[in-house]
């Protein structure tokens, strides 16, 4: 049988079959739906365009399911010291279980099961879905890491990702959360006396403008 597709020499007549140009069509209306080619779900948002992904080496001990956490501390794949072209042309990091506080806005969620000791795809910075611990619903627009804690993130009012939807009320929920998008973190020691310095001084001048306004 004729294949449907090949190649026209030169000086040849094109004369296309209604088969072949239709398959031409079709090649051209993918190309520009782009990645989204598919049906069902994933025809709505490939994942992949939604968020950055890196290569993770999963160091914490056990294997590690799809939409797990893992902290980023301990660094990359390649220390630049060592191997320098493999620091600059591959850019890995290893994970391991988060450690609060070092882990508070470096982590992954990851893309895909991960074997111990094995190189797989974290989610490190856009949309990605993931188990959310909340418990206070009042105070759940952001979300971060927790220490020692690998199958969620925890909620809250400050962390570094934005929560954009969650099933609601309390306690462990899935959620679409935006990695990289959140509030300042909690504050070093030194940066809390400094704050607390600030507030106080505030606080005093507030007292003594309202007392000079109202002193009889």
């Amino acid at each position: 049988m004729t294949a449907t597709l090949r190649h026209v020499q030169v000086n040849e007549p094109f004369r296309p079959t209604a088969r072949v140009w239709n398959a031409f069509v079709d090649a051209a209306l993918a190309f520009r739906r782009g990645p989204a080619v598919g049906h069902g779900a994933e025809a709505l948002a490939p994942a992949r365009m939604l968020h950055l992904r890196l290569p993770v080496k999963n160091n914490s001990g056990y294997d590690r399911d799809r939409f797990d956490v893992l902290g980023l501390s301990t660094g990359p794949l390649f220390d630049p010291a060592t191997a320098l072209d493999g620091f600059k042309n591959a850019l890995a990091l290893i994970g391991d279980e988060p450690d609060e506080p070092v882990d508070i806005g470096r982590f992954c969620v990851l893309a895909e099961p991960i074997a111990d000791g094995t190189i797989g795809w974290g989610i490190v910075a856009g949309l990605a879905p993931v188990l959310l611990d909340v418990e206070d619903e009042d105070a759940a627009e952001y979300a971060d890491c927790a220490d020692g804690i690998t199958g969620y993130l925890a909620a809250g009012a400050t962390g570094s990702a934005r929560v954009l939807w969650r099933a609601g009320g309390e306690g462990q929920q899935w959620a679409y959360v935006l990695l990289g998008a959140g509030l300042p973190l909690v504050p070093s020691d030194t940066e809390y006396h400094v704050l607390q310095t600030q507030a106080a001084g505030e606080v005093l001048r507030v007292v003594w403008d309202f007392a000079r306004l109202h002193d009889d």
